[in-house]
């Protein structure tokens, strides 16, 4: 059975299905997920990647559509806000301060869905150099995020 067939449009639940069904296509192996608070975007445009050091963004390769191939990360990303987060693509490791992880807990976000021949693999991420719509956008809420995030004490930036 295609994945795609029993995802209805986006909607807000109280369950886990919003990362059910992100894994059943991150199995496939065909997709790529990026994660947002914001659940309207029609079409995603180029934007600066950067990472922060020492407190400061730091321009982070080319202008680009920034995913990844994990339904986790993606949905982490959605739900925890990123002033409050750490992630590290390379160790696999999500992180945040206990209260933003509470705070993600409460949340709602959306996870969208790309086809993965539109990205290249860039330094543990998925980067498109042009702009695309998404095939697809799930709603996911606090009951989705991964089991494993870590809680990090300090200055995350």
């Amino acid at each position: 059975m295609n994945p795609f067939e029993r995802i209805a449009p986006a909607e807000h639940t109280e369950t886990a299905e919003g990362r059910s069904l992100l894994k059943q296509l991150e199995a496939t192996g065909k997709y790529i997920f990026h994660g947002s608070d914001i659940g309207h975007i029609e079409k995603f445009e180029l934007r600066q990647p950067v990472n922060w050091k020492n407190g400061e963004p730091v321009n982070h390769g080319e202008k680009s559509i920034v995913g990844t191939n994990d339904a986790d990360v993606s949905i982490f990303r959605a739900l925890a806000r990123e002033d409050w987060t750490s992630f590290n693509p390379s160790g696999g490791s999500l992180g945040a301060s206990k209260a933003s992880i509470h705070a993600a807990e409460k949340s709602r976000g959306f996870v969208y869905v790309f086809n993965k021949d539109d990205f290249e693999s860039f330094e543990g991420e998925w980067r498109s150099y042009k702009p695309l719509t998404p095939l697809k956008v799930i709603s996911v809420s606090g009951n989705d995020l991964p089991p494993w995030i870590q809680v990090i004490h300090g200055n995350l930036r």
